[in-house]
């Protein structure tokens, strides 16, 4: 296989990019997200709704499934109204930026960078978490126990149209073939808190599909071909809720 290093790098920007334009509360949310096809069960559980329009703190790490070592560790805070998120990078300690600030409202945010030179600000399109806006359907709970609480866990999975996605980033269809990548989540549940405390996404074929665009678009080559320069590089987001607080305030540097 091909690139493990380019690979991993990959997936990081994947989590990256995934991550750090997390929490909105939103009609969107509860409008978009289904658990069940039943419609006496087509509301998304109180626990993720909590999680989508609350204030907690928060540790992210990608996970290499193959080693269990994490290449991008980050901790930070987040604030549904108004949308203000804090990202701190713990791993890698080479990173470009050490700091980061999301916040504003509707589909177009600000963003600050700390960085060794100082601040720089940029305007970025919104991202949401992984299953955000996907009819979610939940399977019957598992019980594992997780930090001596015994969870609730919550198996899913969605797809992504990566086609779409590639194409629409440089603004043409470049990727004429279908290229459809599966994402599987578990969600780890407190029951005697009602409260979501843990999401694992398996980002493996996500990062696999997404990689192969990139082949396809910069070399002009086939799915097919593109998948034989890609690494089967195992990897998963961990995203694990370490406190929730409502009355969280996040205060944004001065910048000017």
């Amino acid at each position: 296989m091909y690139m493990t290093e380019v690979m991993k790098k990959m997936a990081a920007l994947i989590v990256l990019g995934g991550v750090f334009f997390l929490m909105a509360c939103g009609d969107k949310t509860a409008e978009t997200n289904s658990t069940d096809t039943t419609d006496a069960q087509n509301e998304i559980p109180g626990w993720l709704k909590d999680f989508y329009n609350g204030g907690y703190e928060f540790k992210n790490s990608s996970i290499d499934l193959e080693t269990g070592t994490a290449s991008v560790v980050m901790s930070g805070k987040v604030t549904s109204s108004p949308y203000v998120q804090y990202v701190k990078v713990l791993e890698p300690q080479d990173s470009l930026w050490s700091e980061v600030y999301y916040y504003g409202d509707g589909d177009e945010i600000e963003v600050l960078l700390k960085t060794d030179s100082g601040y720089v600000t940029q305007r970025q399109t919104r991202r949401y978490p992984y299953g955000y806006g996907e009819e979610l359907i939940f399977s019957e709970p598992l019980k594992e126990t997780l930090d001596d609480v015994q969870c609730d866990v919550y198996e899913t999975e969605y797809s992504v149209d990566v086609a779409e996605q590639a194409n629409e980033d440089v603004g043409e269809e470049v990727i004429s073939e279908p290229l459809t990548a599966v994402v599987t989540q578990k969600y780890y549940v407190d029951p005697e808190k009602d409260e979501l405390i843990r999401i694992e996404t398996d980002l493996t074929d996500l990062t696999a599909k997404t990689s192969a665009s990139v082949f396809m678009m910069s070399q002009g080559i086939s799915f097919d071909k593109a998948m034989k320069k890609v690494s089967d590089y195992q990897t998963m987001d961990v995203y694990e809720i370490t406190a929730y607080d409502d009355d969280l305030s996040i205060k944004i540097p001065d910048h000017n």
